[in-house]
Formats: structure tokens, C-alpha cells, sequence
């Protein structure tokens, strides 16, 4: 009975041991499952605080690349910008140049032109006409072959004034046919005085005057209107 006891107690025993013995095993296993859980997710901490330092410092070199490419851009327009307004200024002081060359070009031209109206200018002219028009209304009393034109006017012309030139030597100069006797006009175009009367003959004026003083005396001046009538009757003279 009693050898049966201890028997039953050593089984006891070796049970309990056993047990003890699982026990301690599968909380071993539990410990190293754990521990094992809790390294990965420290791994994974890691591996996430890396990616998430290499995700930092990829944005920081994107933004630093978009950066530099923003401030080559900004430098380029810069560039541009100068480069453009150099040229501007340039293209400025070009048309400045040409507008200063054009303005001495007809400041020149002005200038020329200027001297040539000194020129022209001191060329004076005087109007030249001779008229025997009053015959028209006497034709009846006119004695010679004389053809009278159709308006009374023999000649009438602009003609340039020389120095020293008259009355007469203009009218020499006028290539009608006169006869001239001491200064005194006897006949212009072949017709003369008397022709037309005991009272008819030839007379001038300048400006619508009759002059004093016979026509080789008479200096002419620039813009003078000199005019040789027949007359027919004193009346006219």
C-alpha cells in the first residue's frame, strides 16, 4: 500500500514537472514570439523613419533643383530683359544717330537751298510790254501799211534787268525793229509817229507813270512794269 502511494506520488510529481516544464516553454515561446513581433515593428519604425528621411531629402533636392531652375530662369529673363533693353538702347542712340544725320542732312539741303534763292535772288527782272491798241478804235485814220495785231499788244515779256540798264536799252534788247534818232523813239515795229494822225506817236511809262526825263535817263529797278503805247491824240500823252 505504501509502495503504491509513493508510486502515485512520483506520477503526481513527473506530471506536475512536465507540466511546469510546457508551461515554461510556451511562455518562452510566447516571449520570443513577442520580442520577435516587437523587432519587426522596430524595423519597420526604421525602415519607415528612413523612407521617410530619404522621401526629406529627396524633396529637399527637388526643391533645391526647382529652386536653381527657378532662379537660371529668372537669371535668363534677366539676361534677356538686359539684353533687350541694351538693344533697345542701342536701336534709341542708332535712331537718335540717323535722326541727328537726317536733321544735318536738311539742315545742309536748307542751307544749299537757301543759297541758291541768295542766288535767284539777286537776279531782278522788270515786266517789258508794248502796246498800240488805241489804234484799234482809230483805224480809220491810220495812213500807213502797218497790219496792228488783233489784241494791239507788239510785245510784252519778263525780262531780266543787267546793271546799268534803261528804259531804251531794254527796249534795244527786246528784238522788235526800232528807229531811234538822239534818244528820241521815232518808230517801233515799222510803225511811227504821224501815222495815225498829225498828233499820233510813242511814249512810256513805269508803274503807270509818265516820267519826267527822256528813256536812255531813265534807270530801271527789280519788278518794274514798263509799258510803250501809241498814242494817237495829246490827250493820251
Amino acid at each position: 500500500m505504501t509502495k503504491k502511494i509513493l508510486i502515485c506520488l512520483c506520477l503526481i510529481l513527473s506530471l506536475c514537472a512536465c507540466t511546469s516544464s510546457s508551461v515554461e516553454t510556451a511562455t518562452t515561446d510566447e516571449s520570443e514570439v513577442v520580442e520577435t513581433t516587437e523587432d519587426s515593428q522596430s524595423d519597420e519604425e526604421e525602415t519607415t523613419e528612413e523612407n521617410d528621411e530619404d522621401s526629406t531629402e529627396t524633396d529637399d533636392n527637388e526643391s533645391g533643383a526647382s529652386s536653381e531652375t527657378t532662379t537660371k530662369s529668372n537669371n535668363s529673363k534677366s539676361s534677356t530683359s538686359n539684353s533687350s533693353s541694351t538693344s533697345s538702347q542701342s536701336s534709341n542712340s542708332n535712331s537718335n544717330k540717323t535722326s541727328s544725320n537726317n536733321t544735318s542732312s536738311n539742315n545742309q539741303s536748307n542751307t544749299s537751298t537757301s543759297s541758291d534763292n541768295t542766288t535767284e535772288d539777286s537776279t531782278i527782272y522788270c515786266t517789258y510790254t508794248i502796246d498800240c491798241s488805241s489804234i484799234l478804235s482809230h483805224t480809220d485814220a491810220l495812213e500807213s501799211n502797218y497790219q496792228v495785231p488783233s489784241n494791239g499788244i507788239i510785245y510784252s515779256q519778263t525780262m531780266e534787268i543787267e546793271d546799268g540798264d534803261t528804259v531804251m536799252s531794254l527796249l534795244k534788247r527786246t528784238g522788235v525793229s526800232t528807229d531811234i534818232s538822239l534818244g528820241y523813239v521815232k518808230g517801233i515795229d515799222g510803225l511811227y509817229e504821224f501815222d495815225c494822225g498829225s498828233e499820233s506817236g510813242w511814249t512810256y511809262s513805269v508803274n503807270g507813270v509818265k516820267p519826267n526825263v527822256g528813256a536812255s535817263k531813265y534807270s530801271v529797278s527789280d519788278g518794274d512794269v514798263i509799258k510803250w503805247i501809241y498814242v494817237v491824240s495829246r490827250s493820251e500823252w
